[in-house]
């Protein structure tokens, strides 16, 4: 009889059980504890590079590990780029907003001392 449903067994007749749950494999709490610590900041970096060193290389962990960790790398670099030109264009922005500035300050002290005159 299955223990999960106390339906599979009606009328003395058995029938199929479905669960609702899928059975859980073996090593999930591994994984999912593994899971659980790489998307901590700062702590996953250091969690995934630890699996690296320390599992055998052939290891599923250590090979999700590096692949992980190659992944990041790649998308922090891509967000560093894109940061470094927002930063760029404005600074150049900002550049052009001062110059701007100066230029009406100037202007406008032309002006009066023109009317003063």
């Amino acid at each position: 009889m299955n223990k999960h449903n106390t339906a599979s067994m009606q009328n003395g007749k058995k029938r199929p059980s479905f669960s609702i749950l899928p059975e859980k494999p073996d090593g999930a709490e591994d994984w999912f504890y593994t899971f659980m610590c790489m998307n901590i900041p700062f702590y996953g970096w250091r969690y995934l590079k630890q699996l690296v060193y320390q599992e055998p290389n052939d290891s599923p962990k250590s090979q999700f590990a590096r692949a992980y960790l190659y992944y990041k790398r790649v998308f922090l670099r891509i967000s560093l780029a894109i940061a470094a030109l927002l930063a760029v264009i404005g600074f150049a922005g900002l550049h052009l907003l001062i110059r701007y500035m100066e230029m009406l300050k100037h202007k406008n002290r032309r002006q009066t001392a023109g009317a003063l005159f």
